[in-house]
């Protein structure tokens, strides 16, 4: 009786998947404010004048939603609990947002203007997600469709795009002069990120990361749960990183005085206590760098030169430099500033979940 009912559910709820791409649209018309909790602004579409947002109103994509932030001078009267601005709106039944106090985003149609995706921009905040999109396979032609589903709704941040995302998540962003930092986290959901050079996957239940700096540096560092990801290595195959323990990744970016190819050093530390040391101009070959990479703590070749495209040897770095000759965790390769905070290395082994979700 039981396997019946399973199986009745699961041709249910394939069905019904079908039957609304058959049919609906995967988005509303306008996206829908759900919720508002103290005071919010939204700017429309070529308007340079906000307004109050109303709750249980309809507002075109596009448009540009700021919530204010909680006035640190005003003490409540003992007893009395001031919440927090707010606000919730939906692009769909089943694509719902929750944003807290100080954030500013815009709500707009997918890249060129698809009406068919969604492309929220986060500039600063904090957003919980609640998406309950189907993202059962069943390895027939529906499966298309549900791949289409999946990757029909993008949240962008300064840093990086976040993509397949289902469930209970929850992404902040805030700024530290030239640099961001985003957090993203899962409750009981799952998501991938995209940053230039990088795909973070298998971000599931409980896990966490943080992605820091600018355009020119990006430090990734797991925060919670265990992820894989892969990071490029030129023209050869990308390296495959996995993100537990004190799992960390730098990126470096420059470009070359000589015939303006992007130049991109990369450094990793290992769950094992390993590191990882490359750099590649865009579309060549990686240069290991020998003088850095360890596995388990063992010097790779620290006696062999390390070997350049053209077969000669290569001028490898002490361990207190970059592939680029900058002392690491000090200046990214442009020179344009690092993170102070690179110096840091603490990484939270729990993350705390609040109850700043649906």
């Amino acid at each position: 009786m039981s396997f019946r009912f399973g199986f009745t559910a699961v041709t249910a709820t394939v069905l019904a998947l079908g039957a609304s791409y058959a049919g609906a649209a995967i988005f509303e018309p306008l996206f829908t404010v759900t919720k508002v909790v103290g005071d919010v602004q939204i700017y429309k579409p070529g308007s340079v004048e906000p307004e109050k947002v109303v709750e249980n109103y309809a507002y075109p994509y596009g448009s540009r939603i700021v919530v204010s932030k909680q006035n640190p001078n005003v003490k409540p009267r003992r007893g009395v609990v001031i919440p927090e601005p707010e606000v919730s709106f939906s692009v769909s039944p089943d694509h719902m947002f929750r944003l807290g106090s100080g954030t500013d985003l815009t709500v707009d149609h997918g890249e060129g203007g698809d009406m068919d995706k969604k492309l929220i921009k986060v500039a600063e905040g904090r957003v919980a997600t609640f998406i309950t999109i189907s993202t059962v396979k069943t390895g027939g032609a529906i499966d298309a469709q549900v791949d289409a589903l999946h990757n029909a709704l993008i949240i962008r941040t300064p840093l990086a795009d976040c993509v397949r995302i289902v469930q209970r998540n929850e992404i902040s962003v805030s700024k530290d002069g030239e640099n961001h930092s985003c957090v993203f986290s899962t409750s009981n959901g799952d998501m991938e990120i995209r940053v230039p050079q990088c795909e973070i996957n298998g971000i599931r239940r409980k896990s966490a990361l943080e992605i820091f700096g600018n355009k020119d540096f990006t430090r990734i560092t797991r925060l919670a749960g265990e992820f894989t990801g892969a990071i490029e290595r030129g023209s050869d195959p990308a390296e495959k990183v996995e993100f537990k323990g004190r799992s960390m990744a730098k990126i470096w970016r420059s470009y070359a005085d000589i015939g303006g190819k992007m130049a991109v050093a990369v450094m990793i530390s290992h769950p094992g206590g390993g590191i990882t040391s490359y750099a590649f101009l865009e579309g060549e070959p990686a240069v290991v760098d020998s003088a850095i990479s360890t596995v388990g703590g063992e010097q790779l070749g620290a006696d062999t030169p390390a070997v350049g495209t053209d077969g000669g040897a290569v001028q490898t770095q002490s361990p207190s430099e970059d592939i680029f000759g900058n002392e690491f965790m000090s200046t990214p390769a442009t020179g344009s500033g690092a993170p102070a905070t690179d110096t840091s290395t603490e990484v939270f082994e729990e993350f705390n979940f609040d109850n700043f979700s649906f």
